[in-house]
């Protein structure tokens, strides 16, 4: 091998392992460099990447998913979609899926104001709160970049299921501190690939 050779396939090396470390890097930055044993769901989100279109049953079947295959305490947040109220039955479910998979559903009731996300991210506002006051990080394929918006966010409730339904009333928005998430885990990262495709092979 000639000296130039020798020097490219070097200079190959360097780059493929300065590649790794970077790879490396921003996967520990994304997941705080720890393993959690606890975390809050973006229900909504995580249920449209993995059936678009989705429905009040394919809600319930992901809380299901993961609830039995992450090995983590979750937190489940959503809201009753402004085109879709949900009923009486509905939120039935919900509590009964709750007290079958021994963890906690956060839904978040209330009106809309406007078609902006302070209008409408209700649940992305209780969310945020969640992970602020109990320091764990959210599950999303948000990147909640636009956070501060919600600070116009109208007032509603959360009806908390777990086992026992209780209700958070939040009158105002000022109430609840706004922060950027302790912690984002990208749902939609390569990290969770396994995830999302055991779910459609299971569901199917």
């Amino acid at each position: 091998m000639t000296f130039i050779a020798k020097a490219l396939f070097i200079i190959f090396l360097i780059i493929i392992i300065l590649i790794s470390i970077r790879l490396t890097y921003k996967d520990r930055l994304a997941f705080g460099g720890v393993e959690w044993d606890e975390m809050i769901v973006d229900t909504l989100n995580i249920t449209n990447k993995l059936v678009p279109n989705f429905s009040h049953d394919d809600i319930i079947k992901v809380i299901d998913y993961l609830s039995q295959n992450v090995k983590a305490k979750l937190r489940f947040v959503l809201k009753d979609r402004e085109h879709e109220k949900m009923t009486k039955e509905q939120l039935d479910e919900l509590m009964k899926c709750a007290k079958r998979n021994k963890t906690t559903i956060y839904v978040v009731v209330g009106k809309a104001k406007g078609m902006a996300h302070s209008g409408l991210g209700r649940d992305d506002a209780y969310m945020l709160w969640l992970s602020y006051k109990h320091k764990i990080p959210i599950l999303s394929c948000d990147k909640f970049k636009d956070y501060k918006e919600l600070t116009d966010t109208p007032p509603f409730e959360v009806h908390i299921m777990n086992g026992h339904k209780g209700t958070h009333k939040i009158k105002n928005i000022d109430d609840i501190i706004l922060h950027p998430p302790m912690r984002l885990l990208n749902f939609c990262s390569d990290k969770f690939l396994r995830l999302r495709n055991d779910f459609a092979i299971a569901t199917t």
